[in-house]
């Protein structure tokens, strides 16, 4: 009877059939009192949207319904649902947007004997407190979906003991504090997990599971990304967000994110211009203040070939050496950034693909740049391929292709309001590198300006 638009209520005829075990109604108009339709004995009931109303006390029902399976109540926003004393001899419970009257999650959750829950799900529905420790018990949850309520405190200990779970969605609610210990070790059957808006602080565990599809943690405290974080999952990971991290403690200092070297190792990112398909993982880290890109970022194997690889405002200023080892002719996308320290192997050959437009880009970069009668660059040539040229290559060869872009900030140059410098370099023919300026006037007027030969001082 479900998708039907059916109006006005459902007549006790059709819920006193007397083998009348599964109960589906869900998505039409009905309404009237839940009570008088949620009849005993039942195996299956869904009435999800719908605009039932009522006061359904969870331990009556329980107990009217010992064999019931599945209980989904879906967006009745009219009906107020009591827990108190729900126990786990369900399967499937679905809550979402209804009005809890009893608004923590019962500890008589686990009643310890039969702890077959399989599905949790209470999404915008006023939910409040802590998780209880007790959750641990529940070994067959395999999907845990609370966003959107007002949970607080941190995940108890136990929750690494609900090692079939394979969707986690706790977003949207006032959690805190580091995961607990082994959470990525044992949650081996992860497929989703979505921390996002919360307060968790700490270290990123290291996920071992190797389905990990989708990894939601922005708008958190989290301080530190390790080494080898998601190398696991490998090619089943296709999203990643760790934007927003919360750049205060206590409302005062501003903290910075800690890459450990090869914290993206294995991490097959996604291409700038994607298939059909989308393939590869798409990561985001905008919104973080993370001043160092560490030595082998991306691990020392390049397994992502053609990705795009978005590090833009993070308040860089450090690329170690071979940050870039395991990417594969990428499109690095480092604009508002502030690079003091370059090192010449940072990118080494292979990893950039030069053969597009802004392999990488880095507009914003404060470099220290003297322009008068000589230009100097006080960074170190930003290409592997300058390691094997001898002396100071000069200049004077122009193209117009951009395979590496850095725009500088020179200030005030006069007429035109002049107040950036644009230099674009590629490794030419022979032992010469192509330098095209560009001097940025105001937004209305942008033209280009000499082009001058330089060495590299």
């Amino acid at each position: 009877m479900g998708n039907n638009m059916l109006t006005g209520t459902v007549p006790n005829e059709l819920v006193e059939l007397p083998n009348l075990t599964n109960i589906s109604i869900k998505n039409n108009l009905l309404h009237g009192d839940l009570n008088d339709v949620l009849r005993d004995n039942l195996y299956y009931f869904n009435a999800n949207n719908n605009s039932f109303s009522g006061n359904l006390n969870m331990s009556e029902v329980l107990s009217r319904n010992p064999n019931l399976n599945t209980l989904e109540l879906k967006d009745l926003k009219n009906l107020r649902i009591d827990m108190t004393g729900m126990t786990s001899s369900i399967r499937v419970v679905d809550f979402t947007q209804c009005n809890l009257s009893s608004t923590s999650i019962p500890e008589t959750i686990v009643d310890g004997k039969s702890n077959v829950m399989q599905a949790f799900t209470s999404s915008y529905s006023q939910l409040q407190g802590t998780i209880p420790s007790e959750i641990g018990q529940l070994k067959d949850l395999t999907t845990l979906t609370l966003p959107g309520n007002d949970l607080t405190g941190q995940l108890p200990d136990t929750f690494v003991e609900l090692v079939n779970l394979l969707s986690l969605h706790l977003a949207d609610n006032r959690l805190s504090g580091p995961l607990p210990k082994n959470f990525g070790k044992n949650l081996v059957q992860l497929s989703y997990l979505d921390l996002s808006q919360n307060l968790f602080t700490g270290s990123l565990p290291v996920f071992e599971s190797k389905s990990l599809g989708s990894v939601l943690l922005h708008m958190n405290r989290f301080a530190r990304i390790p080494a080898n974080v998601f190398e696991a999952s490998g090619s089943e990971l296709q999203f990643v967000t760790f934007a927003n991290q919360d750049p205060y403690v206590n409302g005062k200092s501003q903290h910075t994110i800690i890459l450990d070297e090869g914290a993206f190792s294995g991490v097959n990112l996604r291409r700038l211009y994607p298939d059909k398909y989308g393939s590869g993982t798409r990561l985001i880290l905008t919104g973080n203040r993370i001043q160092t890109l560490p030595a082998y970022l991306f691990g020392n194997k390049s397994i992502s070939n053609g990705s795009y690889v978005d590090l833009s405002n993070l308040g860089i200023d450090e690329i170690r050496d071979n940050a870039f080892a395991g990417l594969s002719n990428a499109y690095v996308n480092l604009v508002g950034n502030a690079i003091k320290k370059l090192l010449p192997t940072s990118f080494p050959m292979g990893s950039l693909d030069r053969s597009h437009q802004h392999c990488v880009d880095v507009e914003g970069w404060h470099v220290n740049v003297l322009l008068y009668d000589v230009v100097r660059l006080t960074c170190e040539n930003v290409s592997h391929e300058a390691l094997a040229l001898q002396g100071s290559p000069s200049c004077d060869k122009i193209n117009s292709t951009w395979p590496f872009c850095v725009p500088l900030a020179i200030g005030d140059r006069g007429v035109g309001g002049l107040s950036a410098l644009q230099a674009c370099c590629t490794l030419m023919f022979s032992h010469h590198i192509s330098i095209l300026y560009h001097h940025h006037c105001s937004q209305e007027q942008q033209q280009q300006h000499n082009i001058r030969s330089f060495r590299w001082g």
